[in-house]
């Protein structure tokens, strides 16, 4: 099988770099394949040369090289192109290694799924922290949108999720390794935990480690050795046994601050440090309309408006310490739930959001706020 010299350029499509045959070629793009594990991180610019081979034998290889717009795609017999024939030569006639351009690649996080609202640069980075096998610790507000995110990544990484309440861990070695029980015939045996599970899995794995300044510090510090990036294991004393954790399991942990939340704790700096601590916050004012109006079918854009302009101003209040409750995204979200079933974006700020604050005793001093739209 012999193919002409095929043209191809190297762009940027949904967060991803990926090859597109310049018009005029005679191969078809299916037929453009690549052995080498890290084509996305190269740059834009740089030349591909695969040597296509008939498909019978299954051999491909590829060659990059910086210093032209353009990528070339060719059967190694037939090299004309004199700009990057000297470049490719030694290639050709011998086994070389692969030959990178010493620029930097640049990270390329997966897309941001269609309906999800985070930041871009939040997005890549928490991306890059779990490619980097390091564990990201998000910090904020209730309900502005941690979980979520925790969950997305996980999917848009193609990893199983687990997700776990650290403010319940009272009794960490039940939680973390899972309880003796009597089996058949009287004998012992050990029944694990979801988390031992997930911990030990031999699966591209996140563990969500959900109000982590909420955790006891009896399991804070039965986590230590867990978290541990240079060497994490859980230590199960019933069996005098170590389990190693799975090599491709990563954690990630979401965490409130501020003085206006219950339990929370401040967490010994050796914990702390096992964390790359990033922020939270509730998302523009733009992004939550968009959330509103793509969940919720049946509201329209003055309606989202209305509801998302009054949970800013209490959210304002409660940074400013004139009210000691927030509004979270989901109760956003439950008060525009109203909407399509007659009731006015009045009815819903009266109805559901206001009620919020009647525990807290800050009713009027809400309404009195609200009263300012």
């Amino acid at each position: 099988m012999v193919y002409k010299d095929i043209l191809f350029e190297l762009y940027e499509a949904e967060g991803r770099k990926r090859l597109r045959v310049l018009s005029g070629q005679s191969i078809p793009v299916k037929h453009i394949r690549s052995s080498h594990a890290d084509r996305d991180a190269f740059s834009e610019g740089n030349i591909f040369a695969a040597d296509l081979c008939d498909h019978s034998s299954d051999k491909y290889y590829t060659f990059a090289y910086a210093g032209t717009t353009l990528a070339e795609c060719f059967l190694a017999p037939n090299i004309h192109d004199e700009r990057v024939k000297h470049k490719l030569s030694a290639a050709m006639t011998k086994e070389a290694e692969p030959v990178v351009s010493s620029a930097p690649s640049v990270f390329t996080a997966p897309a941001i799924p269609g309906d999800l609202q985070v930041d871009r640069e939040l997005w890549r980075f928490l991306n890059a922290t779990i490619k980097l096998g390091k564990y990201p610790l998000l910090l904020g507000p209730k309900g502005c949108g941690k979980s979520e995110v925790a969950r997305r990544l996980a999917e848009a990484n193609g990893m199983d999720f687990f997700e776990f309440d650290c403010g319940q861990a009272h009794k960490p070695k039940r939680q973390f390794i899972g309880g003796l029980i009597n089996g058949d015939e009287g004998k012992t045996e050990i029944v694990r935990s979801q988390f031992f599970k997930a911990f030990i899995s031999d699966k591209p794995t996140l563990i969500f480690l959900d109000e982590l300044t909420r955790i006891p510090t009896v399991a804070a510090n039965f986590m230590m050795t867990i978290l541990s990036r240079n060497q994490s294991y859980i230590y199960s004393e019933d069996e005098g046994v170590r389990y190693e954790k799975g090599k491709d399991v990563v954690f990630i942990a979401a965490g409130n601050v501020g003085y206006s939340y219950v339990s929370t704790n401040r967490l010994d700096s050796a914990f702390e440090d096992r964390f790359v601590k990033c922020t939270v916050d509730y998302m523009p004012e733009s992004s939550e309309i968009k959330l509103i109006t793509s969940r919720v079918t049946g509201v329209g854009y003055s309606d989202a408006q209305v509801i998302v302009r009054a949970a800013n101003l209490l959210r304002a209040a409660e940074c400013k310490g004139t009210l000691s409750v927030s509004l979270s995204t989901r109760q956003v979200l439950d008060a525009a739930a109203y909407i399509p079933m007659g009731f006015t974006a009045k009815d819903v700020l009266m109805k559901v959001i206001l009620t919020n604050y009647i525990i807290s005793e800050e009713y009027e001093a809400a309404q009195g706020i609200l009263q300012s739209m």
